[in-house]
């Protein structure tokens, strides 16, 4: 090949010979070629970037010659270079051809004038025949409107125009200027794995594909099935709605699932990293990623962009985890959320994202009573060696692409434990109650709601059944359960306030207590029996519940 042959594109040609070396022989063979169609015109070096005179004495060109090659362009008062399809700077040419025959031409009545957006195309055409810098901007950026960023074709990111400039450098203006350059509203750069929106109604989807294709035997993903049914413990309930809960954006590219997954166990290496980021995760290439608490707590939410998983480690810290709860349910359940990219300006984007918990504390966030999100496993035991290893076997031979291939032949059908009818399994199925999930739930309740509870269930004694009574009384006996379980009690009017939501309090209510009668706020189950008056059936919880509670707590 001669040294200023062009072949294939700036890409090309730039990766096989290096930037500067590619830069030189493009610019060694414009000219060339611009020399050919223009033999009219004397060849004559073109001028540095720099400026400075480059003749050794006397002026480069005469009058006439400039006359033929240079044009004034309207209305920026720049000079157009017919010969190299350049636009140059007013200095740059008085320094190449001299201050006298510069100032001629300048003042001459021959002088030629051009409309700026005119040459701006013959300089675009001189780069695209070239496969130049502006070629490639104008193939590889898109600007979005409104806003001052652009979409980046070959990274697949958005960025900021400031970031452009250095990369284009003299080029920017001329590609933010071209005709031919591409502008899309913002709202129509999207990330959608549900194919919902159609590039020929001008979308541009920040989604290609997942980058693993099924393959294989079931007998080629057994450990990967054995690694799960041990992380589950063998709870077959379990393991049938994770794996379900796997195979459903999988076999709904883009599903987002309302709920998530929450497996932590204080015994170290159960296996959990070794399920996600080996078998997972490449599944979902690009689209997942692992996270940790430094995210979490960003102002800057990029991480998000373009994310069909995501895999969170050890999120909070011990003083955090009650912060971020709204953040974790938006993450969930949320159809939309807001991306903040550093010198970028934010947009929303369509939340894809699946998310998998993974800890080794006891309580790594807290989980209402009332969650219908989580499913909440805790492996007991310890990852054999010929399992793990036996996993690992699997992911370099085959393994990932058969257990891809297994959960998209899973059918999408779920029968709990309490009622055995199949159902439709979808993205809004509820995971089964685990022993793992009642712990986490009892651990993270306040004093007040565990004392409720076990006086519900009956574990008071038989002095104090669950019964209507006064709110003193329940109070009393409340701060003795506080002390005997080593909790922190509350105050008697928040004690009253909080479990008021879940039992009938009356206030001022009268009752009698043998000839006298008196007020008092109760809180009252059930009603009184045919027969026996308000006053007296109260009356009598009042005095049962004053001879039961120990004389000594106040």
């Amino acid at each position: 090949m001669a040294d200023n042959e062009w072949t294939g594109d700036w890409n090309d040609f730039h990766q096989a010979l290096g930037k500067r070396e590619a830069k030189k022989r493009f610019q060694a063979q414009l000219q060339d070629l611009l020399a050919a169609n223009d033999s009219s015109v004397t060849a004559s070096p073109a001028p540095s970037d720099t400026g400075g005179d480059t003749s050794s004495g006397g002026p480069i060109m005469d009058l006439e010659e400039a006359l033929k090659r240079f044009a004034w362009t309207v209305p920026d008062g720049r000079i157009w270079d017919n010969q190299t399809h350049k636009l140059l700077k007013e200095k740059q040419v008085r320094d190449w051809i001299g201050a006298e025959v510069y100032k001629v031409w300048k003042g001459s009545d021959k002088r030629r004038a051009v409309q700026h957006a005119d040459v701006v195309r013959k300089a675009s055409a001189a780069q695209k025949r070239g496969g130049g810098e502006l070629a490639m901007a104008l193939r590889r950026f898109v600007l979005l409107y409104p806003s001052q960023n652009a979409w980046d074709r070959e990274r697949r990111e958005v960025v900021g125009l400031n970031d452009l400039k250095p990369l284009l450098h003299r080029w920017y203006s001329q590609w933010l200027e071209h005709p031919d350059r591409e502008l899309i509203d913002r709202d129509k750069l999207v990330f959608d794995p549900l194919q919902q929106h159609s590039p020929e109604d001008g979308y541009i989807n920040m989604f290609r594909g997942l980058p693993l294709k099924p393959a294989g035997e079931l007998v080629q993903c057994n450990y990967i099935l054995r690694l799960v049914d041990h992380l589950c413990n063998g709870d077959q309930v379990v393991v049938r709605w994770f794996l379900r809960w796997l195979a459903f954006p999988l076999q709904h590219v883009g599903a987002k699932m309302a709920t998530a997954v929450l497996m932590h166990s204080e015994t170290q290496g159960t296996g959990k990293s070794l399920l996600f980021e080996r078998v997972i995760k490449p599944m979902y290439g690009e689209y997942a990623a692992t996270l940790g608490q430094h995210q979490l707590e960003s102002q800057y939410t990029d991480w998000r962009s373009q994310k069909l998983f995501g895999l969170f480690e050890e999120i909070f810290s011990r003083d955090q985890k009650y912060s971020h709860t709204g953040t974790l349910k938006h993450m969930i359940t949320g159809d939309t959320h807001r991306i903040e990219k550093k010198f970028v300006s934010g947009w929303e984007e369509s939340n894809h994202m699946n998310a998998v918990f993974l800890s080794n504390e006891l309580q790594p966030f807290p989980v209402e009573p009332s969650d219908r999100r989580m499913l909440v496993v805790w492996p007991e035991t310890k990852l054999t060696h010929d399992l793990k290893q036996g996993v690992l076997h699997e992911c370099e031979h085959g393994g990932l692409e058969a257990f891809y291939q297994f959960l998209l032949q899973i059918r999408m059908e779920w029968s709990d434990r309490d009622d055995p009818e199949p159902l439709p399994f979808d993205t809004h199925r509820e995971p089964p109650m685990t022993e793992a999930k009642a712990r986490l739930i009892d651990f993270g309740r306040p004093s007040w709601d565990l004392f409720h509870q076990d006086w519900k269930a009956g574990h008071m004694g038989p002095k104090f059944p669950y019964e209507t009574c006064l709110v003193n009384h329940l109070y009393k006996l409340y701060r003795q359960w506080c002390s005997d379980a080593g909790e922190r009690s509350m105050t008697r009017e928040r004690f009253s306030g909080a479990l008021s939501g879940r039992e009938r309090r009356r206030r001022d209510v009268k009752y009698q207590m043998g000839v006298n009668e008196r007020k008092g706020t109760f809180f009252q189950v059930g009603e009184p029996p045919e027969g026996k008056s308000q006053k007296d059936w109260l009356g009598e919880f009042v005095l049962r519940w004053e001879k039961n509670l120990e004389p000594k707590d106040d």
